[in-house]
Parts: structure tokens; C-alpha cells; sequence
């Protein structure tokens, strides 16, 4: 007779598809030599632009990156408001050039200025939360709360638009009412 062996199937976990990566500490990941070139890096591409392609160039970029900047602020806001727990929110991406935590949440600038990012526990349903995260992560809300922190940063781009509508109304006027 054969012995069969009555082990039971390993099961594996597949690897997450849409999980938020892994990071380590900050002190693991950037060194005070990547913090100044990092730095230097943000600060030389504003230069280059102001330098390179003129002052309106310049003007529009930061004002990009306050836009983008309100935008997450709106998700940021409401995600806070609504009870979820925020756990990053950061300007641009990359290697971080430098941040600082207050009150459990880290703050900061990466090095690539092409966006900005806030990280809310929880975001999708293949994400592993701990279990004391679990009554405040976002894939637990309500669907009303989830929908409002998504649009959130869209409703900033209207505020922004009527704010600087009435900024420009009221000191450059109108032509032609």
C-alpha cells in the first residue's frame, strides 16, 4: 500500500493589486544628504523655471501646485471631518525630501514635483488594516461619508474657481456685464 500523505493544501495569499506599498520609517529612507539634495532638486527646477521660461511660466506653476495642494486639502478635510483616519499628506512624490508628524500623521514634501497625495486608511478593500484601524477606515464608511471625501477634491476646484472669480471681478472688474 502507498501512504498518502493528509496534509492539508498550503494556501497562499495572492499579492495585493492595488495595495499602497510598504514604506519604512523615515529614518530608513532618507538620509540628510537625500533630504538637501532633494532640496536642491525642488529649488533648482523652480529657479530653472522662473530663469528659463519667465515669470508667467513660473506663476502658473505655483499656482498648479496650490491647486493641487487645495485639492488634496479638500479630501484631507473631509476625510478628518467624517471620522476616517488620515495616516500621510504629502506635496509631490518620490523619495521624501523632508516631513515632520503631528497628532499621528505625517506632513511632508517628496522629491518629483508632479502631484501630491493623501493616504486614508483603508482605501481599497485588498489594503490590510489593523485591527484597531478597522472602525476608521475608509472602506468601513458609509457610502455618503466615502462619496463626500472623494468628491471633495473636486468641490475645491468650483470654491477655487468662484473665489478667484470674485478676486478678479472685484479688482479688475468686468467689460462688459
Amino acid at each position: 500500500m502507498s501512504a498518502v500523505s493528509e496534509n492539508p493544501p498550503v494556501q497562499r495569499s495572492a499579492p495585493p493589486l492595488m495595495g499602497e506599498p510598504k514604506e519604512r520609517e523615515p529614518e530608513q529612507v532618507t538620509s540628510l544628504s537625500t533630504s538637501i539634495a532633494g532640496l536642491f532638486v525642488i529649488v533648482g527646477l523652480f529657479g530653472w523655471l522662473w530663469i528659463g521660461a519667465g515669470f508667467r511660466s513660473f506663476v502658473l506653476v505655483v499656482g498648479l501646485v496650490i491647486m493641487i495642494t487645495l485639492h488634496e486639502l479638500g479630501h484631507y478635510l473631509t476625510a478628518r471631518w467624517t471620522g476616517m483616519k488620515v495616516t500621510q499628506f504629502f506635496l509631490f512624490f518620490g523619495p521624501r525630501v523632508a516631513s515632520f508628524h503631528r497628532k499621528g500623521i505625517e506632513y511632508g514634501v517628496r522629491m518629483i514635483p508632479a502631484g501630491a497625495f493623501v493616504r486614508i486608511v483603508g482605501m481599497s478593500n485588498l489594503d490590510e488594516c489593523a485591527p484597531e484601524d478597522e472602525p476608521y477606515a475608509y472602506k468601513n464608511a458609509t457610502y455618503p461619508r466615502r462619496m463626500l471625501v472623494i468628491t471633495a477634491g473636486s468641490m475645491m476646484h468650483f470654491f477655487q474657481a468662484i473665489l478667484l472669480f470674485l478676486v478678479l471681478s472685484s479688482v479688475i472688474g468686468v467689460d462688459n456685464p
